[in-house]
């Protein structure tokens, strides 16, 4: 779970293409990794969206970032 915040926050902040996530996660200090997970789940708030909800319309914490479908459409037609 922590290294899957690691390289999710290095996939949002690093520059494709300049170092592999499972990479630059190895050679990461702790107070990087805080700085991450804090990215990933407090100021994008990326399992909002990206975590499946169960009936009562809460997340699935054994499905985190796992992905779901969106209960909401683009208002803007998507080519």
């Amino acid at each position: 779970m922590k290294r899957l915040i690691v390289e999710l926050a290095l996939l949002v902040c690093l520059p494709v293409g300049w170092v592999s996530p499972s990479a630059a996660a190895d050679q990461l200090s702790s107070a990087e990794v805080r700085r991450g997970k804090y990215l990933v789940v407090e100021v994008a708030r990326c399992g909002d969206c990206h975590t499946p909800l169960n009936d009562k319309g809460e997340p699935v914490t054994e499905k985190w970032l796992q992905g779901t479908v969106l209960l909401f459409k683009p208002t803007v037609a998507m080519p």
